[in-house]
């Protein structure tokens, strides 16, 4: 993927990825005012820090609702104080929610709600991750597995760097060897 022409034609403001494919990105392409329904899709780039997507679309630019979700490699610039990055939720338990090396989120000049929320999943993995944003990751629903790793979380100053919501049911929580780098960290 190279630009907004490459991916599938919006609808709405959504642009429903197929399943079936892995979307593997080439620089950051702006999909402005749309987001990315992931679909079951699977994102990847080839460099995290000059891959992925930019919108300024309100709520989530990635989303997804009863899918598994997997990442690599993959940058994502919320361009609004409306915008956050994800929106990812499994009502049955059953997927599973893979954000691995070099998944990150970065804002460019104007804070935005960060990285968003995660609402249940069987098993939820983030491992080398940067976070560069005025807000953290928000964590809700019944989870069984979380594991948090090697995450460097910075600049966060209207939220928490990782928050467990009122109505968090979760079985295993793994936070190791992460870095929280912010005034006031909580």
């Amino acid at each position: 993927i190279y630009s907004l022409a490459d991916l599938p034609a919006p609808s709405g403001s959504a642009i429903t990825l197929d399943a079936t494919k892995m979307y593997v990105f080439n620089g950051i392409v702006n999909i402005s005012p749309y987001y990315l329904n992931l679909n079951g899709a699977n994102l990847r780039g080839t460099d995290p820090s000059k891959d992925g997507v930019m919108s300024s679309v309100s709520g989530g630019i990635l989303r997804c609702s009863n899918f598994s979700v997997f990442m690599q490699d993959f940058t994502v610039i919320p361009l609004s104080g409306s915008t956050k990055a994800y929106d990812f939720s499994d009502a049955s338990g059953t997927k599973f929610c893979n954000l691995f090396s070099g998944c990150s989120v970065v804002e460019v000049g104007v804070p935005s709600l960060g990285v968003g929320q995660i609402s249940g999943f069987n098993s939820v993995t983030i491992k080398e991750n940067y976070w560069n944003c005025a807000d953290g990751l928000k964590l809700t629903g019944t989870v069984g597995k979380f594991c948090l790793a090697y995450v460097f979380i910075t600049n966060v100053t209207s939220g928490s760097g990782v928050e467990f919501l009122a109505g968090l049911t979760i079985n295993d929580i793994d936070l190791s060897n992460n870095y929280f780098v912010y005034t006031g960290q909580t």
